[in-house]
C-alpha cells in the first residue's frame, strides 16, 4: 500500500506539468496573433469601438411599437382600452351599498334634475 502512493503523486505531478505546458503554448500563440494583429494597424490610428446597432447585429427589422414586446402587458393594454371605449358609450350600472335614505343634504328648490317631456 505504501508503493502506490508515490505513482499517485507522480500522475498528479505529471497531469499539472501537461496542463502548464498547453497554457504557456496557449499563451505564446495569442501574444504571435495580437503581434500580427498590431502590425496591420498603421501607427497614430486608432480602432474605433463597435456601435450599438453592429454588436446587436439585428439586420433589417420591422420597428414595433414599445407595448408590443410583452403579450401579458398587450393585452393588459388592450382590454383598458375597450372599458374606455365601453364607459364612454353607456354608463356601469351601480349597485346601491344602502336602502334608499332620503334626500341627505335637504332638497334645494333652485336645484332641476327633472326631463321636461314635450306635449
Amino acid at each position: 500500500m505504501l508503493d502506490t502512493f508515490p505513482t499517485v503523486e507522480f500522475v498528479q505531478k505529471s497531469r499539472i506539468l501537461k496542463k502548464n505546458e498547453q497554457l504557456r503554448i496557449e499563451d505564446e500563440r495569442m501574444d504571435r496573433e495580437v503581434r500580427i494583429g498590431n502590425d496591420e494597424i498603421k501607427e497614430g490610428t486608432v480602432k474605433r469601438s463597435i456601435t450599438n446597432q453592429i454588436e446587436k447585429n439585428r439586420g433589417l427589422q420591422n420597428k414595433r411599437k414599445k407595448g408590443t414586446h410583452h403579450s401579458r402587458v398587450k393585452k393588459r393594454k388592450q382590454f383598458k382600452k375597450a372599458l374606455t371605449k365601453k364607459h364612454s358609450q353607456k354608463a356601469d350600472a351601480r349597485r346601491e351599498l344602502t336602502p334608499y335614505g332620503g334626500e341627505i343634504r335637504g332638497i334645494r328648490a333652485s336645484t332641476v334634475r327633472s326631463v321636461k317631456l314635450k306635449a
